[in-house]
């Protein structure tokens, strides 16, 4: 009887497993895909664990626990203090979705080996993005009938992809670079996935997604330079190479500030918006309504540009991790994240030798990409936050376990 039980807990586990490491693949195939299979994932985990009597032992150990619910907590904390609509109530209540996949990624990495999923779920994701891509660069659309237009824009596919290779491209050089536990074929085989997403990355021409990649792959080297102490000559020119190239790729499109310019109007606005709310901040789904009351007042005035451009215009975000942070959430919310971001660093600190060598990336592009990029509240975007934070944290349980082995 308990041998079977043991089975069908196993299948359980691997069900859950598949559906998490499945959110690459979604990702690229659009917003009710990966908002299903995100959601999925943390209830099923959830409806097996509420019928063991034990069935949450343990979990809130996990050095990141806190932290995670933490964020729920303070976007929880937002809403009731600024009260609001059903739908508003019932939309920031729905970001739990991200922390229940998070600690059932967590959980399961305690009996069975989650990275290997969850890192198999990002080279299947890439294959199959770069398979829509040719498919719309070679008939004018993917599989699903969507054209090339969306793949190399800062939307819709674009963005999705881009996001997503922005963090897996430098992920996995590094790892493929500097594992030196991974025979020569693997390493190839891992090295020739980082160039795919590097290429992905390159074809969504998205500039601050580029540059923050490039940046990541630089510091992650350099870092990771710094704590071996010992890195082949080699791996040095190749990963320089490849950063040269890339650059010269962004500044070949002739690149100017006007974007900047742009979106100094989005934070002047939105630091107006912090500050009517320090603490607890507006709340998630109340951004785009104090946005335009700010917008509306004429209490920031429209920003001239050096060039003469007059800049003042309605934002769904605010372009900037920290003042995103800050207005949604107030200094609870930035707080709590900047936890989070210390938490995982740590974890990423302290497991330097194996294949998360490569996540020394993390940290540097989460954030540059921060500085003027995408909305840490957009969900494609926190889905892929939480991913990766998943790909970290599961790591500590493995080692673990290799250790103990």
């Amino acid at each position: 009887m308990q041998t079977h039980h043991s089975h069908h807990q196993t299948r359980l586990d691997r069900t859950i497993a598949i559906l998490g490491s499945s959110l690459p693949v979604a990702i690229v195939l659009g917003v009710v895909a990966f908002e299903f299979f995100i959601s999925l994932t943390g209830l099923v985990w959830l409806v097996t664990r509420l019928k063991l009597p034990d069935g949450f032992r343990g979990i809130n150990g996990h050095i990141v626990f806190w932290p995670i619910l933490g964020w729920f907590a303070a976007v929880m904390a937002s809403r009731l203090m600024n009260g609001g609509t059903g739908y508003q109530y019932v939309h920031d209540l729905a970001f739990l979705r991200y922390p229940l996949f998070f600690i059932a990624m967590v959980d399961l990495s305690s009996r069975m080996p989650m990275y290997r999923y969850l890192i198999g779920g990002l080279l299947v994701g890439i294959g199959y993005a770069v398979i829509n891509l040719l498919s719309a660069h070679l008939i004018g659309h993917d599989f699903l009938g969507n054209p090339l237009s969306r793949y190399i824009t800062k939307t819709y596919e674009g963005a999705r992809i881009g996001a997503m290779c922005a963090y897996a491209g430098p992920f996995l050089l590094l790892w493929g670079t500097l594992d030196r536990h991974m025979d020569k074929r693997k390493r190839l085989y891992v090295i020739g996935f980082g160039c795919i997403a590097m290429y992905l990355l390159i074809s969504c021409q998205i500039r601050t997604a580029l540059l923050a990649s490039l940046f990541g792959l630089v510091c992650g080297f350099f870092v990771l330079l710094i704590v071996r102490k010992r890195i082949g000559i080699g791996s040095v020119l190749g990963l320089l190479s490849l950063a040269g190239i890339g650059v010269w790729g962004v500044w070949s499109r002739q690149p100017g500030l006007e974007n900047v310019y742009d979106r100094v109007y989005f934070w002047q606005v939105s630091l107006q918006i912090w500050l009517q709310n320090p603490i607890f901040g507006v709340g998630i789904s109340s951004f785009g309504d104090a946005y335009r009351q700010v917008f509306e007042s004429g209490i920031v005035p429209p920003f001239h540009s050096p060039t003469g451009n007059i800049y003042h215009r309605l934002s769904h975000h605010a372009h900037n991790l920290f003042l995103q942070l800050m207005a949604c959430n107030g200094v609870v919310g930035l707080g709590v994240f900047g936890w989070i971001f210390w938490k995982a660093s740590r974890i990423i600190r302290s497991s330097v030798g194996s294949w998360h060598a490569g996540l020394w990336s993390w940290p540097f592009i989460c954030l540059v990409i921060g500085l003027a990029g995408w909305n840490i509240y957009d969900p494609f975007y926190t889905t892929i936050i939480f991913y990766f934070l998943s790909l970290i944290s599961v790591s500590v349980n493995v080692d673990m376990e290799s250790r103990t082995a």
